[in-house]
């Protein structure tokens, strides 16, 4: 009867200290979570600044500072088609497109 006290009174102990360790861990865990969501809303603020200046930088879905893809006067080079005998690609950075 004695031995098997001392043997409850060990796993007594020993469930103890590692439901202590899985609560600490536990507590550690949901304070990097916590961190980790005000991270998320300090910088929410930032990420929808740069979304906002991706979007202005975006007209008609072309990039307004490609130079081969908007004359500046609101045409893109695809309203006139095939000028200076070019296909309009964009991937065509041809310096004197918009002359």
């Amino acid at each position: 009867m004695m031995l098997t006290m001392k043997t409850m009174r060990a796993v007594e102990e020993s469930t103890t200290r590692k439901t202590t360790t899985i609560m600490t861990v536990t507590t550690a865990t949901t304070t990097a979570t916590k961190t980790m969501v005000l991270m998320m809303l300090a910088t929410t603020r930032t990420t929808s600044a740069m979304m906002m200046m991706m979007m202005m930088t975006i007209k008609n879905g072309k990039n307004i500072f490609n130079n081969n893809n908007n004359n500046g006067d609101g045409s893109s080079d695809d309203d006139n088609c095939c000028h200076n005998g070019n296909d309009n690609n964009n991937n065509n950075n041809h310096e004197n497109d918009n002359v």
